[in-house]
């Protein structure tokens, strides 16, 4: 069960405005009852009364790339043999596209076979601006 884009981020949030903060708390806590986390613990049999949720709060750095790196390609599993793939989805600015929903369009993304030391890249970038700190 994966978890990343399943509860808000809150992005830029002024540190110095309690009122911000206390409203991006409570919309990430209430997420755990978003529409995709019900569907998602129905799924995996999950019992709602059960779960619970912790919160981080980071500083925003700025980013020009953002990108989620699998050690193994998750469209390439075979028992034929070993999985000799990584496979990348990278994005420009803060990466809205690879973990929210909140953002349409779709990241680079790119598979490395490291037997074969070939790159490929399976799709180009759809998303016409990107979001900085």
């Amino acid at each position: 069960m994966a978890g990343a884009g399943l509860y808000d981020s809150v992005l830029n949030v002024e540190v110095s405005d309690l009122e911000q903060i206390k409203k991006a708390i409570r919309q990430v806590w209430l997420s755990l009852f978003n529409e995709r986390a019900i569907i998602s613990r129905k799924l995996y049999k999950i019992e709602t009364h059960k779960v619970e949720m912790s919160l981080l709060i980071q500083e925003m750095v700025f980013s020009e790339q953002s990108f989620v790196i699998h050690s193994q390609n998750p469209f390439n599993q075979s028992s034929l043999g070993p999985n000799t793939q990584v496979y990348m989805e990278l994005a420009v600015g803060l990466g809205e596209t690879l973990a929210s929903a909140s953002q349409k369009g779709t990241p680079y993304r790119v598979v490395y076979d490291w037997a074969a030391e070939s790159c490929k890249i399976v799709a180009f970038s759809s998303f016409s601006h990107a979001l900085f700190a």
